[in-house]
């Protein structure tokens, strides 16, 4: 039993010598990092306040600008749907105007008809004026 006892504190010894320094270790390390975030966060909020001295009201300004244009969001996509919708019906009626478009490209094609029947009326009138016109202004000679 006492060399039981004798091996338990040579182990104890032992990790007292890790475990101690490394308390030691880490309660320093923890109070040094404890440091570089308070003086982080006095840094910052010393660059806040040379930014802008005004910041906490700006912010809920800037707050209330983002829940209006949120809603102003909200009202155009409502407006969206309902063009959507209305859209649709257009695309639906515009399928029921098929015939009317279907007679409207027949009745272009018979104004194109027209128009080359009318050029052609055109070249013979021209022509037979030139045909009458040369004659006739030799009988206009002989007429009084």
């Amino acid at each position: 039993m006492e060399r039981f006892a004798e091996c338990f504190e040579r182990s104890a010894r032992r990790w007292e010598i890790v475990v101690y320094p490394a308390m030691f270790a880490f309660v320093l390390l923890a109070g040094y990092g404890f440091y570089l975030i308070y003086s982080l966060t006095t840094d910052i909020h010393i660059m806040a306040q040379r930014f802008d001295p005004q910041m906490g009201a700006n912010m809920h300004e800037m707050a209330q600008s983002i829940s209006e244009l949120s809603s102003s969001i909200d009202n155009m996509a409502k407006d969206m749907r309902t063009m959507t919708v209305a859209m649709e019906e257009m695309n639906v009626k515009m399928d029921d105007l098929r015939p009317m478009r279907e007679h409207i490209a027949a009745m272009d094609a018979s104004m194109r008809a027209m128009t080359v029947a009318m050029d052609q009326m055109r070249v013979v009138a021209g022509s037979v004026g030139y045909q009458i016109g040369r004659p006739m202004s030799m009988f206009n000679s002989f007429l009084p």
